[in-house]
């Protein structure tokens, strides 16, 4: 027996009606309201979580030869610029620079005596010339009593052999003088080119001395050290890294689809998982790498296959950081951070405008003046080994 069909009570029919309508009513305005807040606010505003803390590593390597003897720093150690950090035994460099300034010295003497055998040849040459006017004078006086049978034949053409003798002997002279003078032309003895070839080894030995001790090129936390007491090192091999950390800016990594109206100069809001999201930092867009993630990887995709399958592809764009955050709050390089671009004004490019040719980003001058006590050391070397003939031969 089938038993006929319970009918809803109007009041209850009429309560459920209510209940929907309210929410349906209550579901519209929510998503009238998501739209016009994402309409006039969020779809001006590109977030992502892809980025991270990027910064200078400045590597310090040994720039000649040797053994470890002293390690100043260690990893995680805050340095100033001109720092000591590493000392290499300097004793082999110190032996070849005493080595190199003997030979200088030589080297001014040898040269003196070859500007004194210049006005030595000139003065042979005066007294060769003077004895040939004598030999002259004789082998007219005899060519004159030839007819009247004076002198005799013999006589005569001895005379004659030693004036073309003496003649030959002036000009070897003067031939001499020439190529002495082809050496000293234009010169003087401590701007002769072999004491200038001299004086840049000298330089050059001074200067591998000063390298001996590697100074912190930039202020900044030592990362990365490798080097050991006791270890021989080769030039240019890498021994520990100085990471400035006033030199820091975001990489943020967004996807393709979120940079149609990303700009360079747009305020940028930052957070970071360091300090959490009680410190807020400011930055601006600085420009839009010039390739994907993939792209500039270690092993490029191959997308000309069969099985190929579209991936949404991130492109890094480069964050700059308030310098007066980095003073207060200062960051690690890798740091995760939180990204969120400000996109409402689009009215600019999306590649940075060209740079001045003079502009330079990083620099450090702690390399400026290894030469500087060099120069001292040459002059006193030049002056210990010139005679008072040589300072006025040079002053002539």
């Amino acid at each position: 027996m089938t038993l006929p069909p319970q009918e809803t009570p109007p009041q209850v029919q009429t309560s459920r009606n209510r209940i929907l309508l309210g929410v349906s009513l209550g579901l519209s305005v929510l998503t009238l309201l998501f739209g016009l807040y994402w309409f006039f606010y969020a779809r001006f505003y590109k977030f992502t979580d892809d980025a991270y803390v990027a910064g200078n590593t400045v590597m310090v390597t040994a720039q000649v030869p040797g053994i470890i003897t002293t390690i100043y720093a260690q990893d995680a150690d805050f340095v100033t610029k001109g720092t000591p950090l590493v000392q290499i035994d300097p004793t082999d460099h110190q032996i070849a620079l005493n080595a190199l300034v003997n030979d200088l010295g030589n080297q001014v003497r040898d040269v003196a005596k070859l500007f004194f055998s210049v006005e030595t040849t000139k003065a042979d040459i005066l007294a060769q010339k003077a004895l040939l006017n004598k030999k002259i004078e004789d082998f007219e006086r005899r060519k004159a009593l030839i007819p009247s049978n004076a002198v005799s034949q013999e006589d005569f053409m001895h005379s004659k052999y030693d004036m073309e003798n003496q003649e030959a002997n002036v000009l070897a002279l003067e031939n001499t003088l020439l190529g002495l003078e082809a050496q000293t032309e234009n010169t003087t003895i401590e701007t002769h080119p072999k004491v200038l070839s001299l004086i840049q080894k000298v330089l050059q030995a001074y200067i591998n001395l000063k390298r001996c001790t590697l100074y912190a090129p930039v202020t900044g936390v030592v990362a990365q050290r490798t080097v050991q007491v006791g270890k021989w090192v080769a030039v240019t091999e890498p021994l520990l890294s100085v990471v400035p950390l006033d030199q820091m800016w975001i990489e943020a990594n967004f996807k393709e689809t979120q940079l149609s109206r990303v700009r360079v100069g747009q305020p940028v809001k930052i957070h970071s998982d360091f300090y959490g999201h009680s410190v807020e930092y400011s930055g601006v867009v600085a420009g839009v790498g010039g390739g994907t993630g993939s792209a500039f990887s270690v092993l490029p995709p191959q997308n000309a296959t069969g099985n190929w399958i579209k991936i949404v592809q991130r492109v890094p764009v480069r964050i700059d950081l308030s310098r007066t955050m980095l003073e207060e709050f200062p960051l690690r390089v890798g740091l995760s951070m939180l990204v969120t671009v400000d996109t409402t004004q689009d009215q600019g490019s999306m590649t940075a405008q060209p740079r001045d040719v003079d502009t330079i980003r990083f620099a450090t001058d702690i390399y400026a003046n290894e030469e500087a006590g060099a120069l001292e050391l040459i002059r006193q070397t030049i002056e210990t080994n010139l005679s008072l003939e040589a300072k006025d031969l040079e002053s002539k």
